[in-house]
């Protein structure tokens, strides 16, 4: 356990800093994870027709074999279309023209990006797929369906896209405060913004990677993509701004060895005032036993106890991180957006490559 007191926060807080492996982070309380196989062939079987055409035991070994992210995606995708068939009736799989095209815009009326329609018009394609059944998704009414949603998406995308140039990695790393999660955050954001990385980059970076040289200067080895045709991977020279906040928060998590990013958890408490034990003589001739709490308690103070994780953070995690940060930045006034122009530029913050305008 090690304690942080130099961590700028309440004067009166007590910080504790449990380091990898000396506690164990909260876990999510509806029990073990969803078996995503069990999911996806559940909504099958509530989709298609009362005598089910398809063979499940096939679809199970092929859904098996397929990669646990992409199984993920399919039933989250399909769940959302089966409940868009819950609401309209009828028999969901195989799927009409018409009504993946409604579904299109029903997407549309729910504000999804393009990005999620397109993905999930793939996904109701995969199924198909798998089941022997020719896909809708590439029929014309659903082509001319996604394209009406894209020629009416392009003005906001123009506008997202100016909005956005409004965060700048200066504006993201004043909202980052000095806690443990702060530290961490203000190190992913500047080193994703100097090796320009992408969210499935960054959960991949580890300390081994963080090669350091003779004359003071610091590499990041980026371990090649699957599409990296030559698997060489590259190498990119970090500023000394990063370094130096890479180091914060290696210093403050006790990192030497492993995932460079890791879930922070916090647990809190309030201070309390002390007081004196009230003696008898000063209670009331009617004063019944039991009644109000009369003796002693000791002054305490406030308390953070941070835990840090063991396992790289998800893809999930650091995206929402981003937005967090870009709000804050803009509640704390480094950014000059609001209402619908925040909304919409935070919405596509943590996409593609982690890169921030030059600040002006």
């Amino acid at each position: 356990m090690t304690r942080r007191p130099s961590l700028e926060l309440a004067a009166a807080e007590v910080v504790t800093v449990f380091l990898p492996g000396e506690a164990v982070l909260p876990q999510r309380r509806s029990g073990e994870a969803i078996d995503r196989t069990e999911q996806l062939t559940r909504l099958v079987r509530s989709l298609v027709s009362a005598k089910p055409d398809f063979d499940e035991p096939a679809l199970r070994r092929a859904l098996e074999a397929r990669a646990p992210a992409g199984v993920k995606a399919l039933a989250s995708d399909l769940d959302d279309y089966a409940a868009f068939d819950a609401r309209h009736g009828g028999i969901g799989l195989p799927a009409r023209e018409e009504r993946v095209a409604a579904y299109v815009n029903d997407c549309e009326r729910r504000g999804l990006s393009l990005a999620t329609v397109q993905r999930r018009l793939a996904s109701l394609t995969a199924v198909h797929d798998l089941l022997g059944l020719p896909g809708p998704a590439r029929k014309g009414s659903v082509r001319d369906a996604f394209r009406a949603m894209r020629r009416r998406a392009e003005p906001r995308g123009r506008d997202a896209g100016r909005a956005i140039e409004a965060f700048t990695l200066e504006a993201l790393l004043a909202a980052c405060p000095t806690t443990p999660a702060g530290l961490r955050d203000a190190a992913m954001l500047s080193l994703g913004h100097d090796a320009e990385l992408r969210v499935s980059e960054l959960i991949g970076v580890t300390v081994a990677h963080l090669v350091l040289h003779d004359d003071g200067f610091v590499d990041l080895e980026i371990v090649p993509a699957r599409n990296d045709g030559a698997g060489e991977g590259r190498r990119v020279r970090l500023t000394p701004e990063t370094v130096r906040r890479i180091d914060l928060w290696r210093e403050v998590a006790g990192l030497d060895r492993g995932p460079l990013l890791r879930r922070v958890s916090v647990v809190r408490t309030k201070a309390r005032e002390g007081r004196e034990a009230v003696p008898l003589a000063k209670l009331g001739w009617n004063h019944r036993q039991g009644e109000g709490n009369l003796g002693e308690r000791r002054t305490r103070p406030a308390t953070s106890d941070y835990a840090i994780g063991e396992t790289a953070m998800t893809q999930a995690a650091i995206r929402l991180i981003v937005k967090r940060a870009a709000r804050r930045a803009a509640e704390q006034g480094f950014v000059a957006l609001q209402g619908r122009d925040l909304d919409a530029a935070i919405s596509v913050l943590g996409r593609g490559t982690l890169r921030w305008p030059p600040a002006t």
